[in-house]
């Protein structure tokens, strides 16, 4: 059964193009698997649904450089960044038994094509090897080694330009290499988890993927990966976990946070109001025996029905987008949620949707504070750009 997609999460750039292949996700959604015309197929995913590239040939799913509005989408020709969540049907060793199209870009024109580069996974699993074509065919400008086990999801970024090219896995820098070959956004294709032929596929789930038009930092990597990489951890639902989670919204009865070490306590429901901004109130911190504290908050006003993610960090100094938040669960407004073993220091916490609504709240010491921003302008201070609105409370206790 898939998870609720997760929100778009800040980012220093706005992305040209991204696709979640979740269009087809509802709230309650239970089937493990889609099979969409034109699209292939897809399945349950950490994050609504991933599209998948396996067998001897699927529906190629291309992204061309230039969409129908003559925007950009991939930067082909001067070059940017590239990532992705790709879960592998294959283990390292044995691998997918012949070399893996993970990404290739092609120049078509007509009816001819011609590969420009190609990400591949090599025929055992043991390594990622990108290519870019020369005048003596392809040649390999990087690889880096993987230790992959099958139906584990692996997050993969690609830095690439006609200069210089880098490689991330998992977060971390994994291969640097020399740059690629130019493709005019013009005739300029994307084939996501196979060749434009759709073959030689990638034998994996491919899932959350963005194209940018500047290079990725190495910070930029790694705290996307920090504030994703528990929730793709999670998988799908499990049948234990549909179970625990009893009737609700079809079948999907999520009045919880779900996540290790978070408990939902059904007797203190708040069943407050619904409707405006959603927002964090009743925030109580208990010191344990542990040393640690417990916290509890409740939350109130946006939508009945809608899932809200909650996160939190340690750290909120400057820039949302400059530190590392955990992902919690996910909630329902109008009830009530307790975090065992929080940081004892203080914390803050964080829910949004997929609409794109953000709240704060934080259990350290200090003066209460609200601020708001506008529709469609940036959070003050925070780093979050495009459609948003914000609320941010700071807590005393």
């Amino acid at each position: 059964m898939p998870r609720a997609p997760i929100p778009p999460p800040p980012e220093g750039a706005a992305p040209l193009y991204y696709e979640s292949f979740d269009e087809a996700y509802f709230v309650g959604e239970t089937n493990s698997q889609l099979i969409i015309a034109g699209l292939g197929v897809l399945d349950e995913s950490w994050s609504g649904y991933a599209l998948q590239r396996a067998g001897e040939s699927v529906t190629p799913f291309i992204v061309p450089a230039l969409n129908s509005s003559g925007e950009t989408n991939i930067a082909s020709d001067t070059g940017g960044a590239l990532r992705w969540w790709v879960m592998p049907y294959w283990s390292s060793g044995a691998g997918p038994g012949t070399p893996a199209t993970l990404l290739e870009l092609d120049a078509v024109s007509g009816v001819g094509s011609a590969c420009a580069w190609s990400l591949q996974a090599s025929a055992d699993g043991t390594s990622v090897v990108l290519f870019t074509q020369t005048g003596g065919g392809l040649q390999a400008v990087l690889e880096a080694p993987i230790s992959w086990v099958a139906s584990t999801p692996h997050s993969i970024v690609l830095d690439y330009g006609p200069q210089a090219t880098a490689l991330f896995l998992d977060g971390v820098l994994a291969a640097q290499g020399t740059g690629l070959a130019s493709v005019p956004t013009s005739v300029g294709q994307l084939v996501v988890g196979s060749d434009i032929y759709g073959t030689n596929t990638a034998g994996a789930d491919f899932d959350e993927f963005y194209c940018f038009g500047s290079w990725l930092t190495a910070t930029n990597v790694s705290l996307y990966y920090g504030m994703t990489a528990a929730e793709a951890a999670l998988g799908p639902i499990s049948a234990e976990e549909q179970a625990g989670l009893g009737g609700g919204i079809g079948g999907f009865g999520m009045a919880t946070i779900h996540s290790p070490g978070n408990v939902y306590d059904p007797d203190q429901d708040t069943n407050g109001p619904a409707g405006g901004p959603f927002y964090i109130t009743n925030v109580v911190a208990t010191p344990q025996t542990n040393g640690t504290p417990t916290v509890s908050f409740a939350i109130f006003g946006g939508t009945n029905g809608v899932f809200y993610d909650m996160f939190t960090t340690g750290n909120l100094a400057n820039s949302l987008g400059d530190y590392q938040w955990t992902w919690l669960g996910q909630t329902f407004t109008c009830s009530s949620y307790t975090f065992t073993n929080q940081p004892l220091v203080g914390a803050f916490y964080a829910g949004h949707w997929v609409g794109r609504q953000y709240l704060w709240a934080n259990d350290h010491p200090g003066r209460l504070e609200q601020r708001h921003s506008d529709r469609g302008r940036s959070i003050p201070r925070r780093g979050i750009v495009g459609q948003r609105v914000g609320y941010e409370l700071g807590l005393l206790l």
